[in-house]
C-alpha cells in the first residue's frame, strides 16, 4: 500500500478551496504520500469557467511531478461545470459537451481516474465544525434533520434520471471511443447506483 494525499479543498470546509502550493507538495514528498488526488468542488487547482484545457492540466501535472509526486486521480470538477446536467436545466446539452471535452483532456494528460459527484448542492453536511477527539473539528451529517424533506419531494427521482442520462449518452457512447480513463460516480442518495465505467480506446 502506498500513502497518498487528497488535495484541493479544505479537509473540514469543502466550500473552501485549498491551493496546491509548493509548500503543500514539499510536505507530501517529505511525508512519502506521493500519490495525490486533486479535488475541485467550487474552484480548483485548474483554471476554467466551463471546462478544463489540456495545457492547464499538464501545467499542474508537471508542477506536481517536479516534487516527485504523481496525480493519481482528479475528483470532481467545479459544480458550475455540470449543474444543469444534474438538474435537467436548459444548458444540459452544452454542459455535457464541455464535460466530454474535460474528461478527454484528463485522459490525454495521462491521469487515468476521474471521480465526480452527482450532488447539486454538493457534499451534504448538517454541521461544519463538530468537536471530536482531542478538540479537533470535523464535519457531520444527521439524516434525521433532512429526512422529512427528502421523503416529501421528488428530487431523488430527478437525480437518478439525470445521472442515468449523463452516463449513458455521454460517457459510454462518446468518451469511450477517444479516451482511456476510469470514471466513477457518487450519487446524492442512500440508494446504491453503480455507474462506474471503464472506457478504453478499443471500445465501441
Amino acid at each position: 500500500m502506498r500513502p497518498g494525499f487528497n488535495m484541493g479543498v479544505d479537509p473540514v470546509n469543502y466550500e473552501k478551496p485549498q491551493s496546491i502550493v509548493d509548500e503543500t507538495l514539499e510536505f507530501a514528498a517529505q511525508f512519502g504520500a506521493t500519490d495525490l488526488i486533486i479535488q475541485s468542488y467550487l474552484e480548483g487547482a485548474i483554471p476554467g469557467e466551463e471546462k478544463w484545457e489540456l495545457d492547464d492540466i499538464l501545467s499542474l501535472k508537471n508542477k506536481v511531478e517536479s516534487y516527485g509526486c504523481k496525480i493519481e486521480a482528479f475528483e470532481n470538477v467545479p459544480t458550475r461545470f455540470y449543474d444543469h446536467v444534474m438538474l435537467g436545466g436548459p444548458k444540459r446539452d452544452e454542459q455535457i459537451e464541455n464535460m466530454i471535452y474535460t474528461i478527454r483532456n484528463i485522459a490525454r494528460s495521462g491521469v487515468s481516474i476521474f471521480g465526480y459527484n452527482w450532488m447539486p448542492s454538493r457534499v451534504w453536511r448538517t454541521e461544519r465544525e463538530m468537536p471530536i477527539r482531542g478538540g479537533a473539528k470535523a464535519t457531520a451529517f444527521d439524516y434525521k434533520i433532512v429526512e422529512e424533506g427528502l421523503e416529501n419531494g421528488s428530487i431523488v427521482d430527478v437525480i437518478f434520471e439525470t445521472a442515468k442520462h449523463f452516463t449513458e449518452s455521454c460517457l459510454k457512447e462518446q468518451v469511450s471511443t477517444q479516451s482511456s480513463i476510469i470514471v466513477k460516480n457518487r450519487i446524492s442518495d442512500n440508494k446504491k447506483l453503480n455507474l462506474s465505467i471503464k472506457t478504453n480506446q478499443n471500445n465501441e
